[in-house]
């Protein structure tokens, strides 16, 4: 009789224990390096990608925007990879789970963290590039019209004596074409500027799928490494 109840109890606590792993869900996505005109990208590029969009970083501002984005949604721990597909230039994104609408829109939003992480980096790099460019020319700018009101006063003071400022004139001249030069160069880093934004080169291919139901100990859908 007591062998018996021991043999029940087991059994209900093993049966507790297996309905305890619940089933994972998977979510699949895919993004696109690259795309017309642009240059060879190294292989750094990628791993670079790679380890931002499974950087806590993204992960933490991905949970933050399901939350704004989906308050109804109960937040459960969720996890992302991310791999190259071998021979391609395409990065694919895996996300599991223990909720199956949770894991979809933790996946989209970690897209949009990573995206919207990069836009912002190459922001920063364009605007502190630009911004070195813009003030070494507007200081030769200046340095260059200070010399030129020089030459001008020197050359009327010449020309009031009566001798002929040949000289003067060429080297004024010369000021002058390096002027206009420099005006057109620094008008085409302001355009450079502007034509620049929106320059990613990384896009989304694939959207989130819709999260299927994967057995525990089952093998996951297949992640490039």
């Amino acid at each position: 009789m007591l062998k018996s109840f021991f043999v029940f109890v087991f059994s209900v606590l093993l049966s507790f224990g297996c309905s305890a792993e619940e089933s994972q869900f998977v979510s699949m996505a895919r993004l696109l390096v690259g795309g017309a005109g642009v240059r060879l990208i190294p292989d750094t590029f990628y791993g670079t990608n790679i380890e931002l969009i499974r950087s806590a970083q993204i992960s933490r501002g991905a949970r933050n925007r399901v939350h704004s984005l989906h308050p109804d949604l109960n937040p459960v721990s969720s996890e992302v990879e991310a791999g190259r597909l071998p021979g391609t230039d395409i990065i694919v994104l895996r996300a599991t789970g223990p909720e199956r609408e949770y894991v979809k829109a933790f996946l989209d939003s970690v897209i949009d963290e990573f995206l919207a992480f990069r836009r912002e980096l190459m922001t920063e790099r364009e605007e502190l590039d630009g911004g070195k460019a813009i003030n070494a020319l507007s200081d030769e700018l200046v340095r260059l019209e200070k010399e030129m009101v020089l030459t001008e006063q020197e050359l009327k003071t010449v020309e009031k004596s009566g001798a002929a400022p040949i000289a003067l004139t060429v080297r004024l001249n010369q000021k002058k074409m390096t002027h206009d030069r420099l005006v057109e160069t620094l008008r085409g880093v302001y355009s450079r500027q502007q034509s620049q934004q929106g320059g990613e080169i990384v896009s989304i291919l694939d959207r989130a799928s819709s999260a299927i139901a994967v057995k525990p100990g089952a093998a996951l859908p297949n992640l490039a490494k």
